[in-house]
């Protein structure tokens, strides 16, 4: 597969996966605002943001390993580690915020993340289901 196929194939599979977490992110928050209240469906609201900011920095360190594969002749997964860092840093830190700062609850706020995180396992497997 040639640089700019590739790609393509990663953008597309990056907007399937932000557009199932967005959906999942949004059908949560509404099960949860008519069920628990406002306070639960920000939390639940500020957790799926956090899977999905880790989503778009994740795909930022693919992107940087690709580019730095085509510029030299030995491929190196250092930007794919780097990234995976950053997003278990951010996300560990937002988190954090979330829970001590903001003081919202642990329950819904971990919810949306692993809500966001099923949406991210499962739109990448349907994508690579449908490069075959």
């Amino acid at each position: 597969m040639s640089g700019f196929q590739g790609d393509l194939a990663l953008s597309r599979t990056v907007a399937l996966v932000l557009r199932l977490q967005i959906i999942l992110a949004g059908a949560l928050m509404l099960a949860v605002l008519a069920w628990a209240g406002a306070s639960p469906a920000l939390a639940t609201l500020f957790g799926s943001g956090l899977g999905i900011l880790g989503t778009i920095m994740a795909a930022r360190g693919v992107r940087r390993a690709g580019g730095d594969q085509r510029a030299s002749d030995t491929p190196s997964l250092v930007p794919v580690y780097l990234g995976a860092l950053q997003k278990l840093l951010v996300v560990a830190a937002g988190v954090a915020f979330g829970l001590v700062v903001l003081e919202l609850s642990a329950l819904f706020l971990l919810g949306g993340l692993i809500l966001s995180q099923v949406g991210y396992v499962v739109a990448s497997v349907w994508s690579m289901a449908g490069d075959r």
